[in-house]
């Protein structure tokens, strides 16, 4: 390329207006109105009656409600794929909003039914627990007194574990 080839160019590209920057965070459009109907009536009354208490927004309020609502039943179903795999019934959900927006409090609303389980089923735990290790201790002592009684005797031994006798 000629000299003169690249004055004309460089002369040309002078006069070409650059675009200014624009900048990196620009204004949203408002969003969608979240489809609270879509989640069914039980739903999305849920949604609806934590919206009201928390005041919180309607799209949040109805996230927690599918989570809470998926968390109870993935482990009654399976999804079956087009390519006929089973794969857990499961949604990852992430609420995205500043601080203040009452997430917490929508969530502790929304999950208060599972809290609730989670506290009947570790109170049945304690209670039976106890049991279990008092069992599971009584079951080895007499384990080892059947090995001591036994021990000279594989087959009366093997007896004994089998039987408890």
């Amino acid at each position: 390329m000629s000299a003169d080839a690249v004055r004309a160019l460089v002369a040309e590209a002078a006069e070409i207006k650059l675009e200014p920057p624009r900048p990196l965070m620009r204004e949203l459009p408002p969003a969608d109105d979240f489809p609270i109907d879509a989640l069914g009536a039980v739903l999305s009354r849920a949604a609806q009656a934590i919206h009201d208490r928390v005041q919180a927004a309607l799209a949040i309020c109805g996230q927690s409600v599918l989570a809470a609502a998926t968390l109870s039943t993935q482990a009654h179903a399976d999804v079956v794929l087009p390519t006929d795999q089973a794969r857990p019934l499961s949604m990852f959900l992430v609420s995205v909003a500043a601080t203040g927006e009452r997430k917490s409090a929508v969530d502790t609303l929304a999950l208060a039914p599972v809290r609730l389980r989670e506290a009947t089923l570790r109170g049945i735990y304690d209670a039976e627990h106890l049991d279990y290790v008092n069992a599971l201790d009584a079951w080895n002592a007499a384990r080892s007194a059947a090995i001591k009684a036994k021990k000279s005797d594989r087959t009366a031994l093997e007896t004994a574990l089998l039987t408890g006798r």
